[in-house]
């Protein structure tokens, strides 16, 4: 499982970028043109999908899952709930903030709505695919999950589960399996060539979420998995890999019912077509050359034995976790997470219990486990800029000591905002700015080209479950993907070692004069208005 020296540089020309550009050089973000936000597909028959109790367990209870018992059965509506809560819409809200569409807020026909997982953009370019085999109750077939409506449209009738098993290349022991993709171009249209780097972050979002809520993970067979034979399964999906493909497979439990005979899929895949309505994409020459190496490379590695750089210096022991005053169930900590966007404020400082649930969950966060194994690679960055009781500079978390390593204790509230270039974020502000911190080189010499999605996959499950930690404790919080990797690298001293900051993550405290509007869309809030 070679890796090619695309994917590398490509990766290369990402962390370089704020100093490189990347090509193209002559993009034009054509906004009145942007790619529906939800897939319509105008000739298919729709279905209500059920939608269960929410969740209320904690967060920690959500890092904690039971373990999936293997003759576990498909709960429908548990599976409407853990879509609905990752990846529906959940809420309109209205602030006046530093991003540059907030002014669009206000106006219904491009108003945006706040969902469960984090997304690079706020664009939301993944879809998600329920192949259901005749073991659960409704007609064997392809259905497609409307993520506007939270229905299923159903684009094939017949049993095509073997087909998935056929794909995945291994024994998988149920016939139902969500298949998540991505719709490049409803990122690509704004990131061009970036837009890859972006939606496979996406990716670790909504698997971290996933996983929280039980949906995934806790067992062998439950884990999701990214290695596979993609063209077999765009294929079943009717997609041109180029335009849309298939990220990650997640097998769910069986239905109820036995599988009859005689209801096997065609070998032709979905035949009904989304409507558009600005049919077609440009393809980024760079994007192309990438996703030919990654489906190219389908043996699974096994990345246990990648493991995070580790630190030595002066070490500053942080203090054991605290409950949180606030003690939402997983369901209303989703419904709570947003992006501060330019509202921070560096009074009151950060408490310092609360910067370590935020590394202690992120943390956890970054160990994602999928068929290559539980990751171990990544590590957090924090740079302190008004936090109680630590000297403002850099440090690095160090997991098994649970303590910041200091680097340096340069005031870093300079360095950090000349280093961020765009205008939405004002990050002398935050009271910390976390990076994680992952060993490229050593990951795709590992792993192999597919592991551009892991490597990345992991960033954006670190992310997410960041933002759950800061509204666990009512912080505020943004992440971004605008900054000098390589000046970040620097501060921190890693140039030579292979291992890049590939996000930033700013928590803190929200100003206290925000006006907020927020209209929630989920059912039981509804009755609470």
């Amino acid at each position: 499982m070679p890796t090619t020296t695309r994917v590398k540089k490509y990766v290369d020309d990402v962390i370089r970028r704020a100093r490189v550009p990347m090509e193209p050089f002559d993009h034009v973000v054509r906004w009145d043109e942007q790619p529906r936000r939800h897939k319509v597909f105008p000739h298919a028959e729709q279905f209500e999908m059920p939608i269960g109790e929410k969740s209320d367990g904690s967060l920690a209870d959500a890092f904690s899952p039971a373990s999936a018992e293997p003759g576990a059965l498909l709960d429908i509506p548990a599976l409407g709930r853990a879509l609905h809560d990752t990846y529906g819409l959940l809420s309109r809200r209205l602030r006046v903030t530093g991003n540059d569409d907030a002014s669009n807020k206000t106006v219904s026909a491009v108003s945006t709505y706040a969902r469960g997982a984090a997304n690079g953009g706020g664009l939301y370019p993944l879809e998600f695919y329920w192949v259901s085999g005749a073991s659960a109750r409704q007609l064997p077939g392809v259905y497609h999950w409307n993520t506007a409506a939270g229905s299923l449209q159903r684009l094939l009738v017949g049993d095509a589960s073997d087909r998935v098993r056929d794909a995945l290349g291994t024994a998988c022991e149920t016939d139902q399996f969500l298949l998540v993709t991505v719709k490049l171009w409803k990122n690509a249209f704004k990131y061009n060539s970036f837009s890859h780097h972006v939606v496979t972050m996406d990716l670790g979002t909504v698997l971290a979420t996933l996983s929280m809520t039980g949906l995934i993970g806790g067992a062998e067979h439950r884990l999701p998995r990214l290695w596979f034979d993609s063209a077999r399964l765009d294929a079943l999906l009717g997609l041109d890999s180029l335009d849309e493909t298939t990220l990650a497979v997640l097998p769910l439990p069986p239905g109820t019912g036995t599988p009859s005979p005689g209801s096997t899929a065609a070998d032709a895949g979905a035949r009904l077509l989304e409507s558009e309505r600005f049919p077609g994409s440009t393809r980024f020459a760079q994007v192309v050359e990438v996703m030919r190496d990654t489906f190219a490379d389908t043996d699974t590695p096994v990345i246990d034995a990648v493991s995070a750089r580790t630190s030595t210096g002066v070490m500053l022991s942080l203090p054991p976790a605290v409950e949180t005053a606030l003690a939402l169930g997983l369901s209303d900590l989703l419904a709570a997470r947003r992006s501060s966007f330019g509202t921070f404020s560096s009074s009151p400082p950060l408490d310092l219990a609360e910067l370590a649930h935020v590394l202690r969950t992120a943390d956890r966060g970054a160990r994602l486990e999928t068929d290559a194994g539980r990751a171990g690679f990544a590590r957090l960055a924090v740079f302190c800029n008004h936090v109680a009781g630590v000297a403002p500079g850099a440090y690095v978390y160090d997991r098994d000591a649970d303590a910041l390593v200091c680097v340096d204790e340069e005031d870093p509230g300079l360095f950090l905002q000349a280093t961020y270039f765009l205008d939405n974020y004002n990050v002398e502000q935050a009271a910390a700015v976390l990076a994680i911190l992952v060993p490229v080189d050593d990951v795709l010499s590992a792993g192999g080209s597919r592991c551009v999605r892991l490597m990345n996959a992991v960033v954006g499950a670190a992310t997410q479950s960041a933002y759950l930690a800061a509204a666990d404790r009512g912080l505020a919080c943004g992440a971004a993907l605008g900054f000098d990797n390589v000046a970040y690298a620097e501060r921190l001293g890693l140039i030579g070692t292979g291992e890049w900051p590939l996000i930033m993550i700013m928590i803190g405290h929200d100003r206290g004069d925000q006006a907020d509007f927020a209209a929630p869309l989920d059912l039981d809030a509804k009755e609470q208005l």
